[in-house]
Formats: structure tokens, sequence, C-alpha cells
């Protein structure tokens, strides 16, 4: 009987595994080819031509999307109206596998595909563009042998205020990735998703934010990876101090609220990261990668979270 191969193809996402040194290896994930045939897809029903060249755009969405103010002719129907719910539904799987930077602008345009406009047709446009030159991006895993039986799982998590120009409610953002101290670094989870009601201040926000991430991503995974290894550190990093404090002394009467309007239990919170092993952070707003899961961000900060999660790109490098 032969050796078994590696996986090679599941899914569409192209996997290439290869050892950099006798202890380190990488696996590279992409979905350039889903990614052309989306694209081609959006040309023939935007009715471009075959072979329509996007202008170059360095982010997903316009960071200034939200202070827009939108004119009566924006808010007219757009013209994609009608494939909006098609090309929104290949792009979630795109982002759900190998695009996490895609997330917010996605969101963006899921929100509107009941409702579409030519203020959407904008922003479905300028995502496609930004895939067509950045076709070649692959989620990067990094991992090194000395790293074994000593991993931990590190999940920043955000919240970005009242953003949402319609409801005025927040948008929750999490990243995590398995890591360890010799350089192992895998993105195993992320999420951006606009909280059910309107936050009344940052540090309600930035709660929620904590809540979500530990709930659906640190605790969850965190706990397959003690399956493989004794001892498993799990790190939860904020940047808002007010909302550490709170979860940290458990002072669940300035914001027992929450337990009712977003269900969310700040004595559950403060137990869960009592427990050993887990550690309650504070990190640099500059330096919290899901800040990319939270909004639209400029050029420099959106290439430098996207770096720093795992994601490599030819247009990273580029002038």
């Amino acid at each position: 009987m032969s050796e078994p191969e590696t996986v090679k193809r599941f899914l569409g996402i192209v996997i290439n595994f290869s050892r950099t040194s006798t202890f380190q290896a990488i696996c590279d994930f992409t979905q350039s080819e889903y990614a052309m045939m989306l694209v081609s897809r959006y040309c023939e029903d935007r009715k471009y031509a075959k072979n329509h060249k996007f202008a170059k755009v360095w982010t997903p969405a316009d960071p200034n999307h939200e202070k827009e103010i939108l004119t009566a002719e924006a808010q007219a129907p757009g013209v994609m109206a009608s494939f909006a719910a098609k090309h929104v539904g290949g792009l979630l799987f795109l982002v759900r596998c190998t695009r996490p930077e895609l997330a917010v602008a996605v969101n963006l345009a899921g929100r509107h595909v009941a409702s579409w406009t030519v203020q959407d047709d904008k922003i479905l446009d300028r995502i496609f563009a930004y895939i067509s030159h950045t076709s070649d991006a692959k989620l990067r895993f990094t991992g090194n042998a000395a790293d074994s039986g000593k991993l931990s799982t590190r999940t920043q998590v955000d919240a970005d205020h009242g953003g949402c120009k319609d409801t005025s409610r927040s948008t929750s953002g999490a990243v995590m990735r398995i890591v360890g101290d010799a350089g192992t670094s895998c993105l195993i989870a992320w999420r951006s998703k606009r909280q059910t009601t309107v936050a009344p201040s940052t540090p309600d926000a930035e709660v929620v934010a904590y809540n979500d991430g530990l709930k659906l991503c640190a605790l969850p995974l965190t706990g397959v990876l003690e399956s493989l290894q004794d001892v498993v550190k799990m790190y939860v990093e904020t940047v808002n101090e007010t909302a550490q404090v709170v979860i940290k002394s458990n002072l669940p009467k300035k914001l027992r609220y929450l337990k009712k309007t977003q269900r969310v239990s700040i004595a559950f919170l403060h137990d869960v990261m009592s427990m050993p092993h887990h550690h309650d952070e504070r990190v640099a707003s500059g330096d919290n990668n899901s800040d990319l899961m939270t909004k639209p961000l400029e050029r420099v900060l959106h290439w430098k979270h996207t770096r720093e999660i795992g994601i490599l790109c030819s247009m990273d490098n580029a002038k």
C-alpha cells in the first residue's frame, strides 16, 4: 500500500504544505481560482467588458464610508439589486475560508441585500475591484516542532461603538490564533458581527464584543486544543480598560442591564477568566488585529493587521 499523499485541495481551497527547516513548516491556503470566478461572474452581471480592468483600490471598503452623507441619487435602487444576494453569498464563502480581511466590507454589502441602492452598487464594486488586485492572497499557518505540547490560544476582541449609521449599533470583532513561543502562529477563527441592540457607551460595546469572542472563539477552540496537550494557556486581549476592570472586578451592578439587553453575564465572564491558565490582557489599539473586523480601515492599518494575522499578498508590498 502506498503512503497517503498530502491533501492539496479541499472544497476549492488549494493547500500548499512545505518545510522551511527541520523543525519548522508552513501551510498556505488560497482560493485564487474561486476569487477570480466570482470577479468574472460579477463583471458578467454588471455588463462590464469581458477583460474589464478595475481601478486599483488598496482596501476592500472606503474608510470614510460611515461618514459619507448620502444623496437622493445614492439612495435610488441600484442596478445590481436583483443579483445582490448571489454575489454577497459567494463572497461570504471566500470570507469564511481564507479571506477574513474582507469581512467588514462584505458585511456592509450584506446589510442591504433586500433594499439595494446605488450606494450599495458602489460598495460591491469596490469589493470586487480589491479582489481582482489581490487574487493571489493566501492565508499562512506557521508551525514549529519546538512548540509541541506548549501551544496557547490568543484571542483579540474589539468593538466599533455606534459605527452603523443606519441603526447606531456597534460591530463586534474577534480574531483567534493558536500560537507558540518558537514561532507557531495559526489564525483559526475570526468574526465580524453587528450587535443586536444599541450600546449606550464604549465599555458596553467592548464587553459585548469580549463576551462574543470568548464564547464563540476562545473557549470552544481552547477546549479542542486541551484534548491534545495537558495545559493550554488562553489569552483574551482587549483595548478598553474600563471593560477590563468591570470583568476582572466582577462588578455586575455597573452593567447589569447587559444581561437583559445583550444576554451578557458579567459574573460568567469574571468566573471564566479567573480560572487557572486563563489570562485577561490589555493590548494597544494599533496592535489589536481584531480592529480589522469592526470597521473599514485606512490603507496602512489595513495591511498591517492583514499581514499580522497571516494573510500574504503581493499587493501588500506594492508602492
